[in-house]
């Protein structure tokens, strides 16, 4: 055969030519099919040549014929290796042979189709059994130290011991020991499913600032405990929602069906109009006063020529507004006039229509957005508000309302009438967060409008006044003065104030003669009290970014300490400046100004109260490393007191009409509600304020009932709130809240 008739055989092809996809049986076939006659010509042609040579020899004389390779069997090799396992299969270790230690099975089990089981040596047993024993010892460490804070003195001080005893104190990692030397954490993390419910919907998170968050705490601890008597109940609901005495889970405050065309008389009207602007313009100043009388008083004197939908709108929330507060001081309604709910009812169809909401906004839009929000905190639907107020901030910042204007197309009142709104808007969202717990949605770095004029809108026409508006390098350190004294620096230390007054560069010296100026031309009245609201503000923004945000989690608790101490001292230097006529802690009889001292006085204590609440968590609850520092029990001790002092705010005799009449009314359930759950943790967790502050705080407890029981007879709001504070009272202590009337 010739040699270039061989095949040339591929590194695929098995011994006999046969490709990967070909048997061995098959390639010789394959070879015979080819060469069907060469064998048996071979063998004709040896016979024929010589005969009589024998056939062997005759063959062998031949050319030799192309060989032809014998299959090869299935490699039958056991398989083997010196590869020590560090753990063998219990089939292999069994039968005393060597395993191939592969997970999730080893070569033979996985070759025999047998189950391969791996089970855990002596030492792995004894690790695992000790790591359950740790773990189930942490948990009964832990429910020692949520007992802790209900038992007396004497077991409190057994438990401390044990808890704190280092050998049942488990070794930690580095993140564990963070948290221990910082248990008063912010809530970086949510274990709640707000989309299982409507009512976890509706609900929506409350993060650690918001006194609802207080509440579910306190309920935990104290359902641990429970009184057979005073049971605090079990149902579906989380202690979160069980807590939550917001009103977002009811229907939305429509009452449809409604004339959106219909109004009230203008006597009526006259009336709410005059009582929106005496008891909500000063704190919220959203529209501009001198115009919306202007436009009201053209609206009446020709009713067919309507000022347009998006004023319509404005006007009847100004009356739901209005009404909604008059409701509440039990005043009998003016014949011709509708309900809260009626008003809201026809602005949201006139804002509404046509799908007003996805148009671009204009100035209107936002004043409307602005007046919802602040409609549904004064009703308790504190969700909703939130919700709201942020659509009406973006619609703000789209504008640039945010901004200082610097256009000569806009009047300098108009100007003055958007820089009111902007801060005025500011200052309803940082409210709202602090009674969420959630973060604010606009930082000041991000603000350069000028803080509001310190002058009554009516005297904007007057020559100093109007020569102050268009001043813009008074105004900038009108807004350095005001702010930076409450706001200077960030979480890192940087200055928040560099961006808003870098356009011009402003001496210090300059500063000081222009701002005694503008003192002392400026007399007490509603817009110097909004600038030192608004100031007061902006202490309670950096409390909410340095304190309860969750970037603060990393800290330990003596920077966290030394963080709450300077925002409390930030707090008692705006007290310090502040005027005499404006000082609700000095007494001043026949005071003009009592509403705005009130709302002031309020406020401060709200925001001194989100200070100092983690002082007073850390005190009831020992930490690891053992009882929380002098410093931190006086801030705890001081917690009450500020507590204390909201309650002193009130009357000894419950008179709801000049609680509605001279409080901010639209958030005072939140209010008496932020300082009673105070009162109640630190009765529960027994701080020790001695005996005279202790049976003081008692008598704060029985007050606080009393106005919330007397206030839920005509507000659903205020029902709610008495219905879960009397039932976590009542289980500490019954006498708390029985009588149910008693102030006393």
């Amino acid at each position: 055969m010739d040699s270039k008739e061989a095949r040339t055989f591929s590194p695929h092809d098995n011994a006999l030519g046969a490709t990967s996809n070909e048997t061995p049986a098959s390639s010789v076939q394959s070879w015979f099919d080819r060469h069907p006659n060469t064998l048996e010509s071979n063998v004709s042609s040896a016979l024929s040549s010589n005969p009589s040579q024998p056939l062997t020899e005759s063959l062998a004389s031949q050319p030799p014929i192309e060989k032809i390779a014998i299959p090869r069997g299935p490699d039958r090799r056991i398989w083997k290796s010196n590869r020590r396992v560090s753990r063998a299969c219990d089939i292999c270790r069994e039968q005393k042979v060597k395993c191939s230690g592969d997970r999730p099975a080893c070569r033979r089990c996985h070759e025999g189709d047998i189950t391969c089981i791996y089970t855990d040596g002596k030492r792995e047993e004894e690790a695992r059994q000790s790591a359950q024993l740790m773990s189930q010892v942490r948990v009964y460490e832990d429910l020692l130290r949520s007992l802790h804070p209900l038992l007396d003195r004497q077991l409190a001080i057994q438990i401390e011991k044990v808890v704190s005893t280092p050998s049942t104190t488990p070794k930690t990692t580095p993140d564990t020991q963070q948290v221990q030397r910082n248990p008063i954490q912010p809530t970086d993390h949510t274990i709640e499913d707000f989309n299982r419910s409507e009512n976890t919907q509706a609900a929506g998170l409350l993060g650690r600032p918001s006194e609802v968050a207080w509440l579910s705490r306190l309920h935990c601890e104290m359902d641990q405990h429970m009184k057979p008597e005073y049971p605090l109940g079990r149902s579906e609901q989380t202690p979160l929602l069980s807590t939550n005495y917001f009103l977002d889970d009811l229907q939305n405050p429509m009452a449809y069906p409604n004339e959106f065309l219909e109004w009230p008389s203008e006597e009526a009207a006259s009336q709410l109009v005059d009582s929106y602007f005496h008891i909500v313009h000063a704190s919220f100043p959203f529209v501009g006063k001198l115009y919306f009388l202007k436009q009201f008083r053209i609206f009446y004197a020709n009713p067919r020529k309507q000022p347009g939908w998006a004023w319509m709108a404005v006007f009847n929330l100004v009356l739901a507004i209005a009404t909604r507060h008059s409701s509440l001081m039990r005043k009998e309604p003016e014949a011709g006039t509708g309900t809260h709910m009626s008003y809201f009812t026809r602005a949201w169809q006139l804002c509404m229509r046509n799908y007003a909401m996805f148009d671009h906004p204009n100035l209107q839009q936002v004043q409307v957005e602005s007046l919802m929000s602040l409609y549904m905190l004064s009703i308790g639907h504190v969700n909703r508000a939130w919700r709201m107020c942020g659509v009406a901030m973006r619609s703000a910042v789209a504008m640039g309302i945010h901004l200082r204007s610097e256009s000569e197309s806009i009047s300098y009142i108009s100007k003055e009438t958007r820089y009111r709104l902007w801060w005025a808007l500011y200052s309803l969202d940082i409210q709202l967060c602090s009674m969420t717990g959630r973060p604010p949605n606009m930082s000041l770095e991000y603000c350069t409008a000028f803080l509001p004029a310190p002058h009554r809108e009516e005297d904007f026409h007057e020559d100093h006044v109007s020569r102050f508006i268009a001043d813009d390098h008074t105004r900038r350190a009108l807004f350095s003065s005001f702010i930076s004294r409450a706001f200077k620096l960030d979480g890192q230390g940087n200055n928040l104030h560099a961006e808003p007054l870098h356009h011009s560069a402003i001496s210090e010296e300059d500063d000081v003669p222009r701002i005694a100026s503008v003192a002392s031309t400026a007399k007490p009245n509603a817009s110097v009290y909004f600038l030192y609201r608004l100031s007061l503000t902006c202490i309670g923004r950096a409390a909410l970014d340095e304190i309860h945000s969750p970037s603060t989690a990393s800290l330990s608790w003596d920077e966290l300490e030394s963080t709450i101490a300077k925002n409390n001292a930030s707090a008692d230097d705006w007290l310090a400046e502040l005027p005499h006529i404006y000082h609700f802690e000095k007494p001043s009889p026949n005071c003009p100004f009592v509403r705005q001292r009130t709302s002031l006085a309020f406020q401060f204590y709200s925001i001194k109260l989100i200070i100092l609440e983690p002082c007073l968590r850390r005190a009831i609850r020992v930490s690891f490393d053992g009882p929380c520092s002098k410093h931190c029990q006086s801030m705890a001790t001081l917690c009450m007191q500020v507590a204390g002092s909201v309650i002193n705010l009130l009357c000894d005799k419950v008179d709801v009409r000049w609680l509605y009449g001279y409080c901010p009314w639209w958030s005072i359930v939140h209010y008496i509600m932020q300082c009673s759950t105070i009162l109640l943790v630190g009765l529960v967790g027994q701080i020790d304020l001695g005996e005279i502050q202790n049976a003081a705080t008692v008598r704060n407890v029985k007050k606080a009932c009393g106005w919330l029981f007397e206030m839920s007879k005509t507000d659903d709001y205020s029902k709610r709130a008495w219905g879960i504070y009397s039932r976590l009272a009542a289980h500490h202590n019954p006498d708390l809240v029985l009588p149910s009337t008693s102030t006393s």
